[in-house]
């Protein structure tokens, strides 16, 4: 098929405008130069190559504190997937839900057993890696104290038994779904 020809939504005589500028540049003389040094620090001048990593500084970007982590479904998850508690089936029937659908473990300080956040931060992230967690986001709230993990709802349990086992969790953690809030704890 023939494509209509390019009409440009900006002015055509953007071709015809002049090079030079209007005005010439202000000439600065050396006195000039030399009398502004005497008034400035000299930790004000670059030295060097400048750095534009802009996240170089901030924790966030640190491999040991960065805040997200996604792993991917493997395919020999199929077999360990065991079905639903009649609990969570029951409430998922009747909140309408599908077993698709997103929700999160929460992980709380209190259910840490002599671990910090950040250790289990560490230790959930090589989980990811190794692909435990199928299909799961994890990012740390350090500003709640929290770790949230999420998963579709047909794997809440089996990523909740592997966050148990490989954690050492020690209290129950709740599983939420947003506009429904907590909908099953184990």
């Amino acid at each position: 098929r023939q494509l209509p020809r390019f009409a440009p939504w900006f002015p055509n005589y953007l071709h015809r405008l002049p090079l030079k500028p209007k005005k010439q540049a202000p000439v600065i003389s050396y006195e000039e130069v030399e009398e502004l040094k005497q008034f400035s620090a000299p930790s004000e001048y670059v030295t060097g190559s400048p750095d534009y990593d802009c996240t170089k500084d901030l924790l966030e970007f640190h491999s040991s504190m960065k805040s997200w982590s996604v792993s991917l479904p493997s395919a020999k998850l199929k077999e360990k997937i065991h079905p639903l508690p009649q609990e969570l089936q029951n409430n998922l029937e009747r909140l309408k839900l599908h077993v698709f659908c997103r929700a999160k473990w929460i992980i709380e300080q209190s259910v840490c057993k002599n671990q910090n956040l950040e250790d289990i931060w560490i230790k959930l992230n090589r989980l990811i890696k190794q692909n435990e967690l199928p299909s799961c986001n994890v990012t740390i709230q350090r500003s709640m104290g929290q770790i949230w993990i999420f998963c579709d709802i047909l794997y809440c349990e089996y990523v909740r038994n592997i966050l148990r086992e490989n954690l050492s969790l020690t209290d129950k953690i709740n599983l939420l779904v947003h506009k429904y809030g907590i909908i099953f704890s184990l």
